[in-house]
């Protein structure tokens, strides 16, 4: 602030009092300028849904703000996986299987079927989707099939000193004051964290803000 001080004083006594910003190049005019790391003992689906109680809707109040995006978790499947040896004995196949569940939209991962929603409660019974017998007869899917609500396989999983790690970025307007938006963040996140669960981490990962005082001390000696 005393830089800007000193500069503002060599300017026209028309200028107005200047803001600072740190500007990026974005179709969408908006910038990540902060990214936390949460990190705990516990799978990313309920590290994501404890962080969310707490932190997803607390900055509504903070201008400049753009949006906050909390990432990394898996997200949750119902996973049926039939039994091959009680088809075999039938007569059926996998690809007869597939067919049954194939208006559901289930996706054939040898020999599980996955089915990514964000409802816990089934809109869909076993016993309600059947296949059809070598004979004609006709066979529910709860006698050669299971099915069960849960995490996604993770494709990678991100772990920091052996904990399970998920995180928060927050997006800046275009006209944002960026060093007065971090400042009100990093106030409110520290407000809350006490409300997380014992063993939860918070840790700054990345932190664009950190060049602008060196770009602000470029800027004066360049004057």
């Amino acid at each position: 602030s005393t830089i800007i001080r000193q500069v503002w004083a060599d300017m026209p006594a028309s200028a107005s009092y200047p803001t600072i910003s740190l500007q990026h190049s974005s179709d969408e005019h908006v910038s990540t300028i902060l990214t936390y790391s949460i990190n705990a003992i516990a799978d990313g689906h309920e590290i994501l849904s404890n962080v969310e109680k707490v932190y997803q809707n607390a900055f509504g109040d903070i201008k400049g703000l753009n949006k906050v995006e909390i990432s990394g978790a898996q997200p949750m499947v119902w996973r049926l996986t039939y039994d091959s040896e009680k088809l075999e004995k039938l007569g059926l196949t996998s690809a007869d299987v597939s067919n049954a569940v194939a208006q559901y939209r289930f996706t054939d991962h040898s020999g599980d079927y996955v089915l990514t929603t964000d409802i816990a409660d089934s809109t869909f019974n076993l016993r309600d989707i059947y296949i059809t017998l070598p004979d004609s007869g006709m066979l529910s899917l709860d006698r050669v099939a299971t099915m069960r609500y849960e995490e996604a396989k993770p494709r990678y999983i991100t772990r920091i000193n052996g904990l399970t790690s998920i995180y928060m970025d927050f997006q800046a307007d275009e006209s944002a004051n960026q060093l007065a938006l971090r400042k009100a963040v990093t106030e409110r996140v520290e407000q809350l964290r006490s409300k997380l669960p014992q063993g939860y981490e918070l840790h700054i990962v990345s932190d664009v803000t950190e060049s602008i005082p060196a770009e602000l001390n470029k800027i004066y000696f360049r004057s």
